[in-house]
């Protein structure tokens, strides 16, 4: 069947989580990835929500810092890896092995975004408050 051919009636609109909802995420895929033109290294996630399965995929990124980054750039990048490690049960200067991440479940703090098919979730910030326990 090629493209033209498909049917799209049967696709259900994803369901939107309200604004600063904290929910439970599984990690399906990540890769270490290299901005095309910053040059800077990004964690790059596919997540899926599974106690909201029809929120569908949400796609996130971990910068990484750079040479010459200003010092509060760097902090802010270097204190939201920390907190992702925390969300995913690592700790804070455990080195991440993206081979063990897939599957692993943590917690983050979604928003909504307009896109040209409508709204999406987003990660605002991974959270470690229900992954403290």
């Amino acid at each position: 069947m090629g493209l033209l051919d498909q049917k799209t009636s049967h696709v259900a609109d994803l369901t939107i989580l309200s604004d600063n909802t904290e929910a439970q995420f599984q990690i399906i895929e990540i890769s270490l990835e290299t901005g095309k033109e910053s040059g800077r290294e990004f964690f790059a996630m596919t997540l899926e929500l599974p106690n909201n399965p029809d929120v569908g995929y949400v796609y996130a990124r971990v910068m990484g810092i750079m040479e010459g980054d200003a010092p509060g750039k760097a902090d802010t990048m270097i204190r939201r890896l920390r907190i992702f490690k925390q969300a995913v049960g690592l700790e804070p200067d455990d080195q991440v092995n993206l081979d063990t991440l897939p599957g692993v479940t943590g917690f983050a703090i979604f928003g909504v975004e307009d896109t040209d098919t409508g709204k999406r979730n987003f990660v605002k910030r991974f959270s470690v408050s229900q992954a403290a326990g």
